[in-house]
Parts: C-alpha cells; structure tokens; sequence
C-alpha cells in the first residue's frame, strides 16, 4: 500500500468536511486592489497675493485721499477769489442806496450832460430815482429836472435803466442803459426828441457820492 499517496488524500479529506472552501489560485491577468491614502493638507499657501492685494488697496485710499484735499484747496481758493471780487465790485440791493453822480459823455468823448440823484432800491428791480439835478445840460436847454422819472437795478444780474420824460411837446426823452461792476454803473446813453439840439447818444458813468 503507498502511503505517500494517501496521506495528501486524507488532508483533502479532512478539509473537504470541515467545510474550508477550497483555496482558489489568482490568474496573473487580475489587477491587485489599489491602496487609496488620504493625506491631511494645511491650508494652501498665499503666495504673497493677499499681502500685495492689500498694498495696493493702501496706495489706492491714499491717492484718493490726497486728491480730495487737492479738490477742496482748490475749490476754497476759487471760492475766496469770487468772495473778494464779488465784495468789491458788485453793487446791490443795500448798498446802491445812496447819492450818485451821472456823467454822460458824447460819442466823440466830449462832456455832454452831468447830473446827481439818490437811488433808493424798491421791491423787485424796481429803483427810486429821487432829487434829480442837472449840473451841465448846456447842449439841450430842455433837459432840466423836471418830467418822470423811472428806473430799474437787478441786484442778481446788475442790470441798470433808467428813462427821464420831459413833458414838453416833443419831449425830450433820456434813456440810460448800462450795468453794475467795480462800484460803479456804466453803459450807454440815448436822448431823442423834437426840440432842436436835444438828440444825441454816448456813454455814461454813474459814481457813488456817499453810498449807504
């Protein structure tokens, strides 16, 4: 009897009724299980980004602040300009109030008339032209203080008129049209007429005797 055989049968046996599955050979062409690895990161590097990103945003507030102080000095120094012209060289509602002296030149630069009111400022544009008196009026004897008056100033524009009708036949008429600047009134002139050598144009200006 060969034992050698039988002892390798046995074994089998033995295997076969405790009920161990039988062991089953892997064919080469099988690929072996992958082994995945979690690995645990910090936190991904800045790289610098967000420390330039602040830089920069620091250079930016400070450009802009710099260029709003360079907009308010110069705003406050246009508006100290217009503050300094506007106080000597424009006339209104209170300070037009006063005596005034007209002189009334021809076109040829020649003394035409001369006269003094007081100017008084009404509601409105509207102006009190009070206390007419001529001082030289030689070119028309006819032009004396006598007749209406009327008169307008515009204290937001500086526009200035002014119309003496005389109530003669034929008149004469004066009309003065002109505008407020550096303290004084200044424009242009007209008389017209039907009384001999009462007609004429040129220009005018009006200066403050005692302004109030």
């Amino acid at each position: 009897m060969d034992t050698s055989r039988q002892v390798p049968e046995a074994i089998a046996a033995k295997n076969e009724s405790a009920g161990a599955a039988p062991r089953q050979h892997r064919s080469s062409s099988e690929t072996p299980p992958k082994l995945l690895v979690f690995i645990d990161l910090p936190n991904p590097p800045i790289l610098g980004f967000e420390q330039k990103d602040r830089r920069f945003r620091s250079r930016a507030l400070r450009r802009r602040v710099m260029c709003n102080k360079i907009l308010w000095a110069s705003l406050l120094a246009v508006a100290l300009v217009l503050g300094g012209c506007g106080s000597s060289g424009t006339l209104t509602s209170n300070n037009i109030n006063g005596n005034w002296t007209a002189t009334l030149t021809n076109s040829d630069g020649s003394l035409a008339y001369q006269f003094s009111a007081t100017f008084a400022q009404g509601s409105g544009s509207e102006l009190s032209i009070t206390n007419l008196t001529y001082t030289a009026s030689s070119a028309c004897p006819a032009l004396t203080s006598e007749g209406q008056v009327q008169g307008s100033f515009a204290v937001a524009t500086g526009a200035f008129a002014m119309t003496q009708t005389l109530l003669n036949v034929g008149g004469p008429i004066l009309s003065l049209q002109g505008k407020a600047g550096n303290g004084r009134i200044s424009g242009q002139w007209t008389l017209s007429g039907l009384v001999p050598r009462c007609s004429g144009n040129g220009s005018f200006t009006i200066s403050p005797m005692t302004a109030t």
